[in-house]
């Protein structure tokens, strides 16, 4: 796995510290737009599921933090 460095709302995380770990990862082009905002709201209905699983849920986006 490449040493990836995420930064959002709650800081930098190092992919890295992950292995491991369940982790679901989505990518998304834009914020606030149509079908990314219905994709982010599909992961955000299902959370609580990831998180019962064991798993984070990180999306990815090449918009500003």
């Amino acid at each position: 796995m490449p040493d990836s460095t995420l930064v959002g709302p709650e800081g930098p995380t190092k992919l890295r510290d992950r292995i491991g770990k369940p982790l679901v990862v989505y990518f998304y082009p834009k914020d606030e737009t149509y079908g990314c905002t219905k994709e982010a709201c599909g992961f955000h209905d299902q959370y609580e599921a990831f998180v019962e699983a064991g798993a984070d849920v990180i999306g990815i986006s090449r918009d500003d933090a």
